[in-house]
């Protein structure tokens, strides 16, 4: 009697715990290239009104769109500059000579040019005020005040923003800053009906949440302010960060990720596929497990299975294990970042191709078994 041989296959893609030391992102508009308002109007009918307005994005809640800081020098490539020696500059957060990421008051091509406005604000609802602020006028007027509420930085180093009127090269008029905030406090003031630019920097690539609030006197004598809102930058970085503290923090509120939502191995939908292994095969939180099954064939006596994974992984490893008895596990290949695999199995061969968008296809071929169960790993 012929007996066949069969061989069985077993993948998992399991989360491994460790200790850690210009289109949509996550269901947000990216605001690149162009004039980029962000209005804080006071109206009869809705109150406060926080939002964007993109001169080819539309009109947004601060919620829904992202700002993009591109990388590459400035001013021919992107918005990396570097300090200038004059100590006046400090407040930016960088030594003289470290490089930041710039945003000039003045329009220049390829980047955004974000500004803030109040053009919207029903001027007869508002009564004139003094700012009590050396860097605006003492007389009273209708003003609108802006405050920094706070800055959430996720990226490499420390994060610090900045921002100020006249561009490189003038005396900085600084409004706010998180590495030096003027005694006044980290106050905008602008003239209720106006629209006004200034200058942005930021410290360190990354994503910055940016929480901010706005604040007025009505007709009647009474303060009002507005709900805290965030405003997000992503900095130095694609519109879709690769790494994934910065993969989390454009996926997950706040008060999520305090609550453990964002945790690599929480699994915050219930799909049975934890947030890391989602974002190491290039996925969103809460995928199905089918989405990121690799494929498997077997012939020619090899097993052969391929995969979707990021092409930058940050600090993520993905190994490559084999097993005959679920008992033993011997490494395959393991890769991170965005480095090439590490063949550790002379008989297996791992190849990779580029699909676009930040992902690549990844191809393994193995020797084929009586009985051989694989199994890919994702952790720090």
């Amino acid at each position: 009697m012929h007996h066949q041989k069969w061989t069985f296959v077993l993948l998992f893609l399991t989360f491994v715990t460790a200790t850690q030391s210009s289109g949509d992102v996550a269901g947000r508009l990216v605001m690149g290239q162009g004039h980029l308002d962000m209005d804080f109007d006071y109206t009869a009918e809705a109150g406060w009104v926080l939002r964007h307005r993109h001169e080819d994005k539309g009109i947004r809640s601060f919620g829904e769109g992202l700002i993009f800081v591109r990388d590459g020098a400035f001013p021919a490539e992107g918005s990396r500059i570097t300090r200038p020696e004059d100590g006046q500059w400090a407040f930016l957060g960088v030594a003289a000579g470290e490089p930041f990421w710039f945003l000039p008051a003045s329009e220049r091509d390829g980047i955004v040019w974000p500004g803030m406005a109040a053009e919207h604000t029903d001027l007869s609802l508002l009564a004139a005020w003094e700012a009590g602020d050396p860097r605006r006028t003492a007389q009273a007027t209708r003003w609108i005040a802006v405050d920094l509420v706070g800055v959430r930085f996720t990226g490499e180093g420390t994060g610090h923003l900045a921002m100020w009127v006249t561009d490189i090269g003038g005396a900085p008029l600084v409004f706010w800053s998180t590495a030096a905030p003027h005694p006044a406090g980290n106050r905008y003031l602008m003239a209720a009906g106006s629209h006004n630019h200034m200058a942005w920097a930021f410290s360190a690539p990354g994503v910055y949440e940016v929480d901010v609030r706005a604040s007025t006197v009505l007709a009647d004598g009474t303060v009002s302010e507005s709900a805290v809102d965030t405003l997000v930058f992503v900095v130095g970085a694609t519109p879709d960060p690769l790494r994934y503290q910065e993969w989390a923090a454009l996926r997950f509120s706040a008060q999520e990720r305090d609550a453990g939502k964002a945790d690599p191995a929480a699994d915050p939908m219930g799909t049975g596929v934890p947030n890391l292994l989602a974002f190491a095969s290039g996925g969103e939180p809460g995928a199905s497990p089918a989405s990121i099954t690799p494929r498997l064939e077997v012939a020619d006596n090899r097993v052969a299975l391929a995969f979707t994974r990021r092409a930058d992984l940050g600090d993520t490893i993905l190994r490559l294990m084999r097993s005959s008895d679920l008992a033993v596990w011997t490494e395959v290949a393991h890769t991170t970042g965005p480095n090439p695999w590490t063949l550790l199995e002379t008989e297996a061969t791992v190849g990779e191709s580029s699909l676009g968008e930040g992902l690549r296809r990844v191809e393994v071929s193995l020797p084929n078994d009586p009985t051989v169960f694989i199994r890919l790993e994702a952790h720090f």
